[in-house]
């Protein structure tokens, strides 16, 4: 099957060929004195490959003060091997661009080999036995096996694209099942095909991983590069699942020997570098992904993964009546007031509960203050609820502000709040209760163009528990509300204590 496969594809007159153009300036790049003009001369027989080498020299991609007008001052700046390797890559392009037909995903083929050939080249940057023209290109044709597969055996190939939808499955397995061999095989023999270098084909043939052991060195280290970059290509064109972002890292990083600060940094200039390379080759491609982007959606997916599976778990574990009842108690339970954004009731009570149970086993102290708006019915009254709805708002934020941990603050109910304050002395209680009157007497707000301002009453109650080991969270409760009841009847704003 493998061998009619490969056959057909080398025998149909569908199959791209390489331009003479860039067949003779690969011929003369092989030659040890050739000159920079021989090149051009090359080079010019074919206008749009001249357009795009110089476009190519001028690119933010070589960052030159001056613009590049002439061919051979292009070859001088870009240097021979670029020349080749661009030239050759802008033919095969063209060549294979001309050929297109129908049923075949062109858009994503194209950035899925455009982003592995900038993630090759980006890679190889950071390795001191590659050469980052050969990664670049090299990364560009690992794929050309599809292509050509879906061009000369279109209705065998369908069959790989029909069943690698949906399946999680790497396509090259799917390609061995129905043909008997690789897209990465059929690039290589076509790379031979048109007498490419021998490194190159070995490289392309091994760029998933197989046969590596089997290549020289260099090769081997080619070949690597050309793995990590084809693993980056098929992250961020969405072939495999975004979850799998750290181990493609971990694979760069085995690969390669980059550091993980600089795989980062490759990471995030790959974006704007694809874009570049597709605006050189003229290919429309889409919006790349971003680095950032795809850790969002990586991380976004594991804890939708982990919210999932908690939930599974859950209804394993009960009855649906019993999951949805527990679902009501929990979101009955929220612990901040909606109206204040600090504390409600039930978490204030939870917290007491807790810092009693902790002080009563340390022997140490705890303190409750108890604090009211005074005249806030006469407000409610002259201004309206939205006026009341603000002022307790402003208390709300004004305890947020000002009792910071360990203090704990609330909402008791309607106009009251609370603070809990663990491990305290009687007078840092009566300091911070003082403290928290003076900044509600400062609150200042308009409302329909009326100035409001109002005080507060506090009262405050300190237990030392290794006294009163037996005292409940009612008791410290009735205490500080007898203290503010005493705050009340003495004038308001002001702090009344019991201790």
């Amino acid at each position: 099957m493998a061998t009619k496969i490969i056959d057909r594809i080398m025998a149909s007159p569908s199959l791209p060929s390489v331009p003479s153009v860039a067949l003779r300036v690969l011929e003369l790049t092989r030659q040890e004195n050739v000159s920079v003009n021989d090149i051009a001369d090359t080079i010019r027989n074919d206008p749009a490959l001249t357009a795009k080498l110089l476009q190519t020299a001028n690119s933010p991609l070589f960052g030159l003060a001056h613009k590049v007008g002439a061919l051979e001052q292009a070859t001088v700046i870009l240097g021979l091997r670029t020349v080749k390797v661009m030239t050759l890559s802008f033919s095969l392009v063209d060549a294979m661009r001309e050929s297109q037909t129908g049923g075949f995903d062109y858009q994503r083929y194209w950035r899925r080999s455009l982003t592995t050939a900038v993630a090759s080249r980006l890679l190889a940057q950071h390795c001191s036995n590659v050469r980052t023209d050969e990664c670049f290109v090299g990364g560009l044709l690992t794929d050309l096996g599809m292509l050509a597969a879906w061009q000369c055996v279109p209705e065998v190939y369908g069959v790989v694209i029909e069943q690698v939808t949906g399946t999680p499955q790497p396509i090259q397995k799917v390609e061995s099942t129905v043909l008997g061999m690789t897209h990465a095989q059929i690039s290589t023999a076509l790379l031979r095909k048109w007498s490419l270098p021998g490194m190159l084909c070995d490289a392309v043939s091994a760029h998933h991983g197989d046969g590596m052991d089997a290549l020289d060195d260099r090769t081997r280290m080619l070949a690597s590069v050309m793995f990590a970059g084809a693993s980056v290509g098929e992250l961020f064109c969405g072939d495999v699942d975004v979850r799998k972002l750290e181990v493609v890292k971990q694979r760069c990083v085995e690969l390669v020997g980059i550091a993980a600060d600089n795989l980062d940094q490759v990471f995030d200039e790959l974006q704007a570098d694809v874009c570049d390379m597709a605006s050189l080759f003229q290919l429309e491609i889409g919006e790349p992904i971003s680095h950032e982007t795809l850790r969002t959606q990586a991380m976004t997916q594991i804890a939708n993964i982990s919210i999932s599976a908690e939930m599974d778990r859950a209804k394993a574990a009960s009855q649906a009546e019993q999951v949805q009842q527990k679902l009501e108690e929990v979101s009955q339970k929220a612990t901040t007031d909606g109206l204040t954004q600090i504390h409600n009731r039930q978490a204030f009570d939870d917290e007491l509960n807790a810092m009693l149970a902790r002080a009563q086993e340390s022997g140490s102290s705890l303190g409750l203050i108890m604090l009211d708006l005074d005249h806030f019915k006469k407000l409610n009254d002259t201004y309206g609820h939205q006026a009341g709805d603000e002022a307790l708002r402003r208390v709300g934020q004004c305890l947020k502000d000002h009792c910071r941990e360990p203090a704990v603050p609330a909402r008791y109910g309607g106009e009251e709040f609370a603070i809990l304050l663990a491990d305290t002395t009687a007078r840092a209680l009566q300091t911070l209760a003082d403290y928290v009157r003076q900044e509600i007497e400062k609150i200042r707000f308009d409302h329909d163009q009326h100035p409001i301002q109002f005080t507060a009453s506090l009262g405050a109650a300190h237990v030392d528990l290794e006294l009163e080991e037996d005292t409940t969270a009612e008791d410290i409760i009735e205490r500080a509300d007898e203290c503010l009841y005493d705050a009340k009847h003495h004038g308001r704003n002001r702090v009344e204590i019991t201790f």
